[in-house]
């Protein structure tokens, strides 16, 4: 009994050791979780005023001697999806190895410590308030992004007439305003606090000059990576309204002057337009909301569209060349309505009758789903109600008596 005694007192004893052993096994994989980052092997600059350091690593052994651009994209490929936006930061001093500010045909090799700065705040000065074009206006503005309403006649961007027009073309037109909606971005929204402030706002989508509406602009290089992959990957659900001349087909109307067009309306679907842009696949929803007679067009279609795809001036050209019912005061794509030659032209001057009324998206930060919209412009309701009524005051007694038809 008592050899027997020694051999399980000495058991336990084992057992006690192995177990005191193992909690100082848990506390040496701990330690090696938390060791801190990799530091330079000797002491940086700072960061010039106005920038803070937002990321810093090292480049791991076995690392071959490459360009900074693909370095950046191959260990930081979240904030670096493209060789653009890589170069982008390059171009703008904000990428640094061992200190030093590099260009974008630098190489780095294993050991090299990267920097990314980003600003602490906006650093352009605005214009002064009074500036600001009378109807542009915040919608939503929060510390990362902002929606704006952009009147019609104002470019997002200088160097194009927005509406189809050249640079030179742009300049004997009405939509040529020396100042864009870019200009004036700093001074419509309040500056951001956030690391990673943009220099000064930017537009992350486009509408044309003629066209009025929601626009979103970011305010930090997260919200642009953010709102680009959204739009890129058609994560923004957008709605517009328009003005239409004429009736299209699927509604009882003649389609206008192009009624062998109205074909490419997918049947299988109701009011969806799937048909090619510039030989690219384009697909735009679309609902009748309003049908008022008019004198001048016979009928005005008011309709709401949904682009699912986002070709240049895909809606107008789906309006006029599927559904033959160009969209009111569309100087590029309208034609002759309903086969009278006395009628071209004669919406022009009017102003485009497209507006972008609403933009549901998430937040790129918070995930939480922003619905921005705004109602038809002032003038669609004015033309619609002067139009019918001068048919009423006109036409024949007979023809007159048909009323809007609401959809």
């Amino acid at each position: 009994m008592t050899r027997l005694a020694a051999l399980l007192a000495l058991i336990a004893c084992a057992g006690g050791a192995a177990a005191a052993r193992l909690p100082s096994r848990r506390l040496t994989l701990r330690a090696c979780a938390a060791q801190p980052p990799p530091q330079p092997s000797q002491p940086l600059p700072p960061p010039p005023e106005g920038f803070t350091v937002a990321d810093e690593w090292e480049v791991p052994p076995g690392c071959s001697e490459r360009r900074i651009t693909e370095v950046l994209m191959e260990h930081r490929a979240a904030d670096f999806p493209s060789a653009t936006a890589a170069k982008r930061l390059v171009r703008r001093r904000q990428i640094r190895v061992n200190g030093n500010v590099v260009g974008t045909t630098t190489n780095v090799a294993a050991g090299d410590f990267v920097q990314r700065l980003e600003r602490l705040g906006a650093g352009l000065r605005p214009l002064q308030r009074s500036d600001v074009p009378d109807g542009m206006t915040v919608l939503y503005e929060d510390e990362h992004l902002a929606a704006i309403y952009k009147p019609a006649g104002i470019p997002v961007h200088s160097g194009g007439g927005g509406d189809g027009s050249s640079g030179e073309e742009a300049k004997t037109t009405a939509y040529a305003p020396k100042k864009s909606v870019r200009t004036f971005l700093p001074s419509l929204l309040a500056p951001t606090e956030e690391v990673g402030a943009l220099r000064r706002p930017i537009h992350v989508h486009r509408l044309d000059a003629a066209t009025s509406g929601v626009l979103l602009a970011a305010k930090t290089q997260t919200a642009v990576r953010e709102l680009s992959r959204a739009f890129a990957d058609r994560n923004v659900r957008k709605r517009y309204r328009a003005v239409l001349i004429g009736v299209p087909a699927v509604l009882g109307g003649d389609g206008g002057f192009n009624a062998t067009a109205a074909a490419a309306v997918d049947s299988s679907e109701p009011h969806v337009i799937s048909a090619p842009v510039d030989g690219r696949a384009s697909v735009t929803e679309w609902r009748a909301v309003n049908i008022t007679r008019s004198l001048r067009f016979g009928y005005l279609t008011t309709v709401d569209m949904w682009p699912r795809t986002g070709r240049k001036h895909q809606l107008r050209r789906h309006a006029a060349e599927v559904l033959g019912c160009p969209i009111l005061g569309d100087t590029k794509y309208e034609r002759i309505p309903h086969g009278d030659e006395g009628n071209f032209g004669i919406s022009h001057g009017m102003g485009l009758f497209l507006c972008a009324v609403e933009l549901r998206l998430a937040h790129p930060l918070s995930g939480q789903d922003l619905c921005i919209a705004v109602g038809e412009p002032p003038k669609f309701t004015k033309t619609r109600e002067r139009e019918h009524r001068r048919f009423l005051d006109l036409a024949d007694a007979g023809a007159a008596q048909d009323d809007d038809v609401e959809m």
